[in-house]
């Protein structure tokens, strides 16, 4: 049983391993009924497989250049490890940043790779392959 504690922007699963009415795992058997416990603080439990998607919306017109728009897919990223650590892997995850422009630091491309090399997350980065020009603090497109 997999108890959310961390709420992933998006999680596909088999509505029947879902429950948000009482726990799923969590009950006693008296003669007469079944008393569940109820669910935890997030208000939702599930089991078995699942697939979670975590989204960054980079909105800026310079790409993925600022440090706290890397923290957040760090922070992310952690995230759904943490999930896949504590549902013995029957999670599988991803990471996916949109941005309009193709800027990035290399911190970025170093989570990128470290995300990549995880094994059990995998990334996308989309862009509008937009480029800034800091000159004219313009962006067009390539």
């Amino acid at each position: 049983m997999f108890t959310l504690k961390l709420k992933p922007d998006i999680t596909i699963l088999d509505p029947t391993n879902l429950s948000i009415a009482h726990s799923i795992q969590k009950y006693e058997v008296s003669n007469t009924r079944i008393s569940y416990a109820s669910t935890t603080g997030k208000k939702f439990e599930f089991v078995g497989k699942a697939i979670i998607i975590e989204i960054a919306f980079i909105k800026h017109d310079k790409g993925v250049t600022l440090a706290k728009d890397i923290r957040k897919i760090r922070k992310d990223f952690d995230k759904i490890q943490s999930i896949i650590n504590i549902n013995d892997g029957n999670v599988k995850g991803f990471v996916v940043v949109f941005s309009k422009v193709n800027n990035c630091r290399y911190e970025f491309k170093e989570l990128k790779r470290e995300i990549e090399n995880s094994g059990s997350i995998r990334f996308f980065h989309g862009t509008a392959n937009y480029e800034y020009n800091s000159e004219r603090n313009t962006i067009h497109r390539f």
